[in-house]
């Protein structure tokens, strides 16, 4: 599995895992309202002051950099809504931290079968791009993570994503994660931030 089995011990979830990985254009920028099946009429990429940090996190490999899944329903339908959401990746330290990537899975037992699409905004045209989501075991999920960013000292960087959950995922419990990982080196730095979530029969 890599480094992120272990990870996923961590939390204690026997899983395996779907891979979902932002990917797109870096930087931060007001973006155009994304399209009418969004959850959220409009959708703003930003660098804004850093927050009080709010997310469950565990220990990650190496660095201070924090990240967060902000406005993902903890109820997801199937097929028939696609859920806008953020990642922010905040860094706290009094220097920029440069070519990160998010990565954003869905991952629960008793197999790697939550499926869907997942895409990220271009910041500067509001355009939406369908982004990678792997499946399957005997991987390392950083290894693909793509479309860099930089985090501001003190700041954070927003990367705003939308999902849709495939009619063919089964109605359970799973969990969200979301990490950030340098994409010179495909390594994790910094936490992982993980929510509970539910798909809807």
């Amino acid at each position: 599995m890599g480094r992120h089995g272990a990870l996923r011990r961590v939390i204690g979830v026997a899983v395996t895992s779907v891979a979902i990985v932002a990917a797109g254009c870096s930087g931060a920028a007001t973006s155009t309202a994304p399209s009418s099946s969004s959850t959220r009429p409009t959708t703003t990429m930003s660098t804004t002051t850093l927050p009080p940090a709010t997310s469950t996190t565990v220990p990650g490999i190496t660095g201070a950099v924090r990240v967060s899944i902000v406005g993902l329903p903890t109820d997801l339908q199937r097929a028939t809504i696609a859920y806008t959401f953020d990642v922010v990746l905040s860094n706290p330290s009094s220097s920029l931290v440069t070519g990160l990537a998010p990565v954003f899975q869905v991952v629960a037992p008793p197999c790697n079968c939550i499926q869907g699409t997942l895409e990220r905004q271009d910041p500067s045209t509001g355009v939406w791009a369908p982004t990678p989501m792997p499946e399957g075991d005997g991987y390392d999920p950083a290894s693909v993570a793509t479309g860099p960013v930089d985090v501001p000292a003190r700041g954070s960087t927003t990367v705003v994503l939308r999902l849709r959950v495939a009619m063919t995922t089964a109605p359970k419990m799973a969990t969200a994660q979301a990490f950030a990982v340098d994409v010179a080196s495909h390594t994790q730095v910094g936490d992982t931030t993980t929510q509970s979530v539910r798909i809807l029969p």
